[in-house]
């Protein structure tokens, strides 16, 4: 799909960004996935209100202390592995090698940001039932789980938590 066919289906706006299969207009996101046949899904941005953002993140930060806590307790995480939720924040300090992750809930935005020793800073809207990041289409959990599995050499899945989501599963 090149430019011009861009321009018809989608009018008057640049589509510069159409390279990273994700942008952003009038507050949908439009997913592209690039394989065999190409499609385009509408997805409504931001369109949450504010106190089932507050029950979304929560439940969200909620559920993925308490899967770190559980696995601190394997042969697999290092001994200084921590895990504190406080105030929406979410630190999980994996090692002194590694590093610490944080995320918390960002209510103005009505996102969840994610900051990662690995991938970096990170921005999470909740799209489709599932906390995604628009830049490159993946959830919070598949990062998660990709990340972590690689620090704790380990098998990291947390498809049973509240709103996971994984675009190529």
């Amino acid at each position: 799909m090149n430019v011009r066919t861009c321009t018809q289906i989608f009018g008057k706006f640049s589509c510069a960004p159409f390279r990273r299969k994700f942008f952003t207009h009038s507050h949908k996101m439009y997913l592209l996935k690039l394989t065999g046949t190409q499609y385009l899904q509408n997805c409504n941005f931001g369109s949450i209100e504010a106190r089932d953002f507050e029950h979304l993140s929560n439940l969200t930060l909620d559920s993925l202390s308490e899967y770190f806590e559980n696995i601190s307790e394997s042969e697999c995480v290092p001994e200084d592995f921590d895990v504190n939720l406080e105030g929406g924040v979410l630190t999980i300090f994996v090692s002194k090698r590694t590093g610490t992750y944080v995320i918390n809930k960002q209510a103005p935005n009505k996102q969840i940001w994610l900051s990662s020793p690995i991938s970096g800073p990170k921005r999470y809207d909740f799209v489709n039932n599932k906390w995604v990041y628009a830049r490159d289409g993946k959830s919070l959990h598949e990062l998660l789980e990709e990340e972590f599995s690689k620090h704790l050499n380990m098998t990291i899945d947390l498809s049973d938590l509240p709103y996971h989501w994984n675009f190529s599963r």
